[in-house]
Formats: C-alpha cells, sequence, structure tokens
C-alpha cells in the first residue's frame, strides 16, 4: 500500500492506454473482453466486501450499539490495524490498545489541549524511528468494557488478548461474525467470490466482539447469559 502512494499518478495512463487497446480491437473481441472484465471486477470486489469489509463493519456497529449507554473504551490488540474509523463510535467511546503478539510501533490519538498543527511540527517523545513499542500506548485488559480479536485457528495457543480474557469471567462474547481465514484458504476462492465454489472452500475465522457490560435490558441479558451456556 505504500508503494501506491508514488504510483498512483500512473493509473490515469494505464486508463487510458487500456481504453485505446480495447478500442483497437474487433467489435466481439472487444465485448468479450469488456464482459470479462466486468466479471472477474464484480467477482473480485464481491470477495473483498464479503469476506472483510462486511465482518469488520458488522462487529464495530455492534461495538457502537453496546457503548451508545456508557462512557466506553474499546479495546484491540493485534487487530489494531483493521480499525475503520473513531466515525464509527459513539462520542462517549475511544478505542485503546492492549498488549498483544503485535511489538510493533502504534498510533497515538491527537492531544486533546493542543492545536493538530503544532503537534505536527514538534518533536514527540511517544514515537521513536525504530517502530518500537512504547508503555504509553497500552491500557491493562482490565479497564476495557470491550474487546474485538480475530481467532484464526482455535488449536493455536491462545493470544494474550483472549488469554486474559478467560481468566476475568467478566468477559463474555456478544456477537461474532465470519472473517476470511487468507492463511488457510486456497488461492482461487481467496479472490474471487466465484458463485457455488467459493463460500464451499473458503475457511471462515470468528471475528468477535466481547464485553464486561452490565444492562437492565432484557434483551441484553439473554444475550450473555446464552453465551455463557
Amino acid at each position: 500500500h505504500k508503494e501506491e502512494r508514488f504510483t498512483y499518478p500512473a493509473y490515469a495512463s494505464f486508463i487510458v492506454a487500456a481504453a485505446i487497446s480495447i478500442r483497437q480491437m474487433p467489435k466481439v473481441l472487444r465485448l468479450i473482453v469488456l464482459i470479462l472484465i466486468a466479471f472477474f471486477g464484480y467477482i473480485r470486489i464481491s470477495a473483498l466486501d464479503l469476506y472483510y469489509w462486511q465482518p469488520q463493519l458488522a462487529v464495530w456497529r455492534a461495538a457502537a450499539k453496546e457503548a451508545q449507554a456508557h462512557d466506553t473504551l474499546i479495546c484491540v490488540g493485534k487487530e489494531w490495524y483493521r480499525y475503520p474509523s473513531s466515525y464509527f463510535l459513539p462520542d462517549n467511546a475511544r478505542l485503546a490498545f492492549v498488549e498483544s503478539a503485535f511489538k510493533g510501533q502504534l498510533p497515538r490519538p491527537w492531544a486533546s489541549d493542543s492545536w493538530h498543527a503544532a503537534q505536527n511540527t514538534s518533536v514527540n517523545q511517544f514515537f521513536n524511528d525504530r517502530n518500537l513499542p512504547h508503555p504509553e500506548r497500552f491500557v491493562p485488559l482490565s479497564s476495557c468494557h470491550l474487546a474485538i480479536d480475530l481467532v484464526l485457528d482455535p488449536n493455536e495457543p491462545a493470544p494474550s488478548l483472549l488469554a486474559a480474557m478467560s481468566s476475568d469471567k467478566r468477559w463474555y462474547q456478544v456477537a461474532s461474525f465470519p472473517f476470511l481465514d487468507a492463511s488457510r484458504t486456497s488461492t482461487l476462492p481467496r479472490a474471487f467470490l466465484i458463485p457455488f465454489y467459493s463460500r464451499k472452500r473458503a475457511i471462515f475465522a470468528p471475528y468477535i466482539l466481547y464485553s464486561t457490560l452490565v444492562s437492565d435490558n432484557e434483551e441484553y441479558a439473554a444475550v450473555a447469559n446464552n453465551t455463557e451456556e
């Protein structure tokens, strides 16, 4: 994705060159090529939407719904880089990081008492040029109200986030959504959503929302009780 920052000016030239090339083809061949481009483009976009975007959107919407009645800290571990945007969260909720298998440098929120432009021009002690984690980024799991994690392989040792939850009886599962396990899915069903083929051969992992929030809402309590059972 970083390289695209430097190559995007050439995209317009690629499109023009492709259009000119297709224009020079015989009419029948041109129609076949356009149909193939449209078909493969559609099943590729559909795969990305179903496998990745829909479960991410669903889990963050579920988190926002759970956080509506509380001042909420939503925590992520290794899933930090899939966090879409604070626009998905209500004003009373904010994101936080807990320690996980990821050992690199994490983003830091803007300081509420400082102008953004001033922060861009100042040297910040909480960042480094070696991509090393900073303790200031993390919060203890005990301070979190909601947590989101992707369980890729239940047979592997539990990630630190889930391992810590297992020792705290307050945590229970609120919602789970199927997310593609790309490492265990073969290339063709992973790349394209082919009708009657891809869904049967794709391997999914649960993208889970956990909570410690307590509500008087009966529907909320029913979900908690069914999860614990």
